[in-house]
């Protein structure tokens, strides 16, 4: 029962993700059924997601464990946070929630109960901007604008975790974040 409600809650929902490039130096990232836990990112990335600058789950992958993480884009409120928040409170599940300005700005109380309750509460940009069209000071921007307004409006230090606007990124927008 407790994973009927929580699969009906989600909108968006994959056990894994790989990547995608498009014509220029871009990639995105989408979902597609694979066979591991460890996205394929482009041959340039290399030296970036070995390096640790990119969390990836490939114990997953070695030794075959099955892990959902439950994760949601959570830049407006529908109406649906609060549901999704109150079912997750009553099974006990936590999950990351990847926010905007916008939730904060409208909600604040659903993002303070978000750290309250322990899930993550993650950076998703201020404004949802592809950060591949953004120069180097203007990506950071958007990262610490958002953390600023989480900080000052929960009293609480965002979580480091990012998640890029529309998937977009490339190999610059990599290096800079980690």
């Amino acid at each position: 029962m407790k994973i009927i409600k929580i699969i009906a809650c989600l909108i968006c929902f994959s056990l894994c993700v790989g990547v995608s490039a498009t014509a220029s130096d871009e990639s995105s990232w989408y979902i597609i059924k694979k066979g591991n836990c460890a996205p394929d990112f482009p041959p340039s990335a290399t030296d970036v997601t070995k390096n640790g600058g990119v969390y990836i789950d490939t114990q997953c992958a070695q030794n075959n464990e099955k892990k959902i993480y439950l994760t949601f884009d959570a830049g407006y409120e529908n109406g649906n946070i609060e549901k999704i928040l109150d079912i997750m409170k009553e099974e006990d599940v936590k999950g990351s929630f990847f926010i905007l300005s916008n939730l904060i700005i409208k909600n604040p109380e659903l993002v303070t109960r978000m750290a309250d309750e322990g899930h993550l509460v993650c950076n998703h940009t201020y404004n949802h901007k592809n950060m591949t069209r953004l120069s180097n000071e203007e990506m950071l921007d958007n990262l610490h604008r958002l953390e600023k307004l989480y900080s000052d409006t929960t009293g609480k230090e965002m979580s480091k975790i990012f998640r890029f606007p529309e998937g977009r990124y490339n190999l610059r927008t990599l290096k800079l974040l980690a």
